[in-house]
């Protein structure tokens, strides 16, 4: 029977995008073209990886919990119907299957601290640092010790991702003055005051993690706040709603997309990209948007394009797609690519207030509170208005405080007098 090796597809547009084996089927399974037989987790989503062909995985190299990238090979498929295979198969024999050793659970030392040649380095070495070949490669490039990288893989394996991330690290902290080659500060011992366990992070919150650091500490930020009546738009709202045979997904996030796409289309600066090396701002012509969509795997920000070219109702469909996708681990990378500007609604949850963080390479983010009646002087008159708080976090290097506030205040004045919003395209 003919056997070919199984290599891993590009698991996203960047073939370089690796991710984490989550699920995986075990050698000897039977499998048919477009069978599912490994799952891995990205950064961004999880991807479902089919059979090509009719076969057996007659050997595996890798498991459960390793580190891969497009173009890795998982291991070998024997060709053909599975009747066929289960005769010309061997049954796997657990007497010759290699056994884990010291030696083997870690990868070669690479001794480079500048880029040369690979041929004078793929020479045997003392195995120390963990890591695979694609991440070593990524490190002789880059001229990294990998030694000095902190791996998040399984039992601390150092991944291509991480030479990445640690490259960022060392330009962000040389250009801001601060010494790239300080180690992170060691933990205590917290478990002589009882006991703990740990969890290991999802491959989105691994990503969400290093996200979150690099904008806060690239970015200066600042914020502005105010308290919106959404008193006659959310009556007018449940009117549409009430008005159509089929229930639409007409939400306040969808309204909030498209007031934001008017916003950007009359301040510009706020849709725009610092370019530090040319001391420039690149500013979109386009308007795209990423809504921030709670799942069990972690926070994921996928975006809707062109929000400027749509009403509310179609952006609420394509809100719907989004997050349904989201919370199944559907979402493609081209769902997160090209968003502008960011919408991040935690008044479902019930918060009073937030300060987020500005999603880098964006310049301002919009951060939405939950909800509540309000006693509010009006005319004279005692009313009970709803209101919704809206906090504006922007980089202070692009935005002024002047200018972040009269962008809220085209917000204010946009949602309190809803009337032209549901139809304005």
């Amino acid at each position: 029977m003919t056997s070919i090796p199984l290599i891993l597809p590009a698991l996203g547009d960047d073939a370089s995008t690796s991710g984490e084996i989550i699920s995986l089927s075990e050698a000897g399974s039977s499998l048919r073209r477009g069978d599912i037989y490994l799952e891995v987790e990205t950064d961004k989503v999880v991807v479902e990886v089919p059979a090509e062909s009719d076969g057996i995985i007659s050997r595996l190299s890798v498991d459960v919990g390793d580190t891969v990238a497009g173009g890795d090979e998982i291991g070998e498929i024997t060709l053909g119907s599975t009747e066929e295979t289960d005769k010309a198969s061997p049954k796997p024999d657990d007497s010759e299957a290699p056994q884990a050793t010291e030696g083997t659970q870690h990868s070669i030392k690479a001794d480079v601290a500048h880029p040369v040649n690979n041929a004078a380095t793929d020479t045997a070495e003392t195995p120390t640092t963990a890591a695979g070949p694609a991440a070593r490669r990524q490190a002789r490039k880059l001229g990294i010790n990998i030694e000095d990288v902190k791996g998040t893989g399984t039992r601390g394996r150092v991944t291509k991702e991480d030479i990445i991330e640690y490259a960022k690290y060392i330009i962000t902290a040389k250009n801001s003055g601060s010494n790239p080659g300080a180690a992170a500060r060691e933990l205590p011992d917290i478990s002589q005051f009882g006991h703990v366990s740990r969890e290991k992070l999802s491959g989105i919150a691994k990503a969400t993690s290093r996200n979150m650091q690099f904008a806060w500490s690239e970015i200066p930020h600042a914020w502005v706040q105010e308290e919106i009546d959404i008193t006659e738009l959310e009556q007018l709202r449940k009117q549409v709603k009430a008005q159509t045979r089929e229930p639409i997904p007409l939400t306040i996030t969808a309204i909030l997309c498209k007031v934001m796409a008017l916003a950007l289309k009359n301040y510009p600066h706020f849709n725009a990209v610092l370019d530090r090396n040319h001391e420039e701002l690149i500013l979109r012509d386009y308007i795209n948007i990423g809504v921030a969509v709670d799942t069990p795997r972690g926070l994921v920000v996928p975006g809707i394009r062109n929000v400027n070219e749509m009403n509310a109702i179609q952006i609420g469909h394509e809100l719907k797609n989004l997050s349904e996708k989201a919370k199944a681990s559907k979402l493609a990378e081209k769902d997160f690519q090209g968003t502008g500007f960011t919408i991040s609604n935690l008044g479902g949850v019930g918060v009073s207030g937030m300060f987020p963080v500005v999603n880098w390479p964006e310049v301002a983010i919009l951060g939405v509170s939950s909800s509540r009646e309000q006693c509010r002087l009006s005319d004279g008159q005692v009313e009970n208005r709803l209101m919704m708080p809206l906090t504006l976090g922007f980089d202070h290097r692009v935005i002024n405080g002047a200018d972040a506030a009269r962008f809220l205040g085209f917000v204010k004045r946009i949602i309190e007098q809803p009337a032209t919003l549901l139809i304005e395209t």
